[in-house]
């Protein structure tokens, strides 16, 4: 249905997003892509996607075109080797996303702005220390499809990145008490989470409202939870494949958390919530972006 409303549409470009994984994903119907994008790779979905980084990688590979181009953004020495040797077989051109020159020069709870290579003085109004990676490996998607003849003005660039907007990852969603909500739900996602908590908010620690589902590595999550929760407040998000509140709320006790399970997201949010004001402190909600249209609707 969506590739019928872009036909209809007359799209110039579209980006269009694997579902999961990339080999086997519906959106692999597309024979020729301008290029072919590939962000950093976690374990993720194993139970369809395979248990180890490179059995994801292979995966992930899938959406690489015949002599096509493909741009790989993540770290992962291992990936990319993976990555590569798939581009070699389809005799496709690899460029990665160095962010070696990317410097950042603020970021604070307003947004950020930086310097990539070239880029100089790009500004997000996106919070999170990892957007500005996110917004590099977009410059340099740009830069490649500028080679292939692709006009996209600098303004448009520059323009595009300050308005952008990014729901449910580490979006301020009530202003006082400070409410945030990021969608991290496996390593490498609640590894940035943290991060930018530890960043903005230094050695202060935060009031955590968290949902997981049963089948991701909530024992990891729980351990980076662990050393920035002041006290979870745990809930069963509403999807079949979650994990019960009260296990949750086990899981993140073992590793000292002050935890307690909730019945709904309303009752789990409102005391979250009283908490975090009592407190004077930061409420951040994650684990799982089921959680995020019902927390919406509470604030």
């Amino acid at each position: 249905i969506g590739l019928e409303y872009f036909k209809r549409c007359s799209c110039d470009v579209v980006v269009l997003e694997a579902g999961m994984g990339g080999r086997l994903d519906s959106t692999n119907i597309i024979e020729n892509s301008l290029l072919s994008v590939i962000t950093g790779i976690s374990l993720d979905h194993t139970a369809y996607l395979g248990d180890t980084v490179e059995k994801i990688a292979a995966e992930k590979a899938g959406i690489i075109k015949a002599g096509g181009r493909v741009l790989y953004c993540g770290n992962d020495a291992r990936a990319r080797d993976v990555i590569k040797e798939k581009a070699d077989q389809m005799h496709a051109s690899m460029y990665d996303a160095d962010k070696s020159t990317l410097t950042l020069t603020r970021c604070d709870l307003t947004g950020c702005e930086f310097d990539f290579g070239d880029w100089k003085g790009v500004e997000l109004s996106l919070l999170g220390l990892y957007q500005p990676e996110n917004a590099a490996n977009v410059l340099r998607a740009v830069e490649i499809l500028r080679q292939e003849g692709m006009e996209i003005p600098e303004s448009a660039v520059y323009a595009g990145l300050k308005a952008a907007r990014w729901q449910a990852r580490f979006e301020k969603i009530v202003q006082d008490p400070l409410v945030i909500f990021d969608g991290a739900h496996n390593p490498e996602g609640i590894d940035a989470a943290v991060q930018s908590v530890k960043y903005y908010f230094g050695t202060e620690k935060v009031v955590v409202l968290t949902g997981v589902m049963r089948d991701k590595d909530y024992e990891y999550v729980a351990t980076r939870l662990s050393e920035i929760a002041k006290r979870a407040f745990c809930i069963k998000p509403d999807n079949p494949r979650a994990l019960d509140a009260q296990e949750y709320a086990r899981v993140l006790a073992c590793r000292g958390v002050a935890s307690s399970a909730h019945g709904s997201v309303k009752e789990a949010f409102a005391d979250a919530k009283a908490f975090a004001l009592e407190s004077g402190s930061v409420l951040v909600c994650l684990g799982s972006l089921y959680m995020y249209e019902q927390i919406c609707k509470l604030v």
